[in-house]
């Protein structure tokens, strides 16, 4: 749930499908602040280690880790590749094209 203009409005969350499940997310469209909370859907609340609402700055990209709200990490992206078969990757003719 937001508070929108001191109204409360339900958001459903999506899986993120790389996670298996395991992370959601939800898009807010803002310019300013944002005031929230994550519920089970049944009553029970999560909530910040002040013990209240969660809030974000403003547009960007969040998010809500062990109790607070975090930037996404930050670091290069990789790849890890696994050689199980004794063939390494790169070494047979069609990648050496």
């Amino acid at each position: 749930k937001i508070d929108e203009n001191d109204e409360w409005a339900e958001l459903a969350c999506s899986d993120v499908h790389s996670s298996g499940g395991l992370w959601k997310e939800v898009s807010i469209e803002t310019s300013g602040p944002v005031e929230f909370v994550m519920t089970d859907g049944n009553g029970k609340y999560d909530k910040s280690p002040e013990e209240g609402n969660y809030t974000i700055p403003g547009p960007g990209v969040y998010r809500l880790d062990n109790h607070r709200v975090l930037p996404p990490p930050e670091g290069p992206i990789f790849m890890v590749v696994s050689d199980l078969d004794g063939t390494m990757v790169g070494d047979d003719a069609t990648t050496l094209r």
